[in-house]
């Protein structure tokens, strides 16, 4: 097994890949490169708690224009 130490800015750094890995920039192997990565939740919920939250704000700024008169 072979090792590489890069020593930069007082960090070691030790890399014990055997071979050690090429770097690949994104898109250079000619296929699309992808977008956000799924986390969790699903984009319907998301929408859905956000028309909820943004109606529930709207709500209040309505009440609160209506009882300052």
């Amino acid at each position: 097994m072979t090792s590489v130490e890069v020593v930069k800015a007082l960090v070691t750094v030790t890399n014990a890949f055997d071979p050690v890995p090429v770097p690949v920039e994104p898109g250079d192997s000619g296929q699309a490169v992808p977008g956000i990565p799924v986390t969790g939740a699903d984009a319907g919920w998301l929408a859905a708690v956000s028309a909820l939250l943004i109606a529930a704000g709207a709500l209040v700024l309505v009440r609160r224009r209506r009882s300052s008169h």
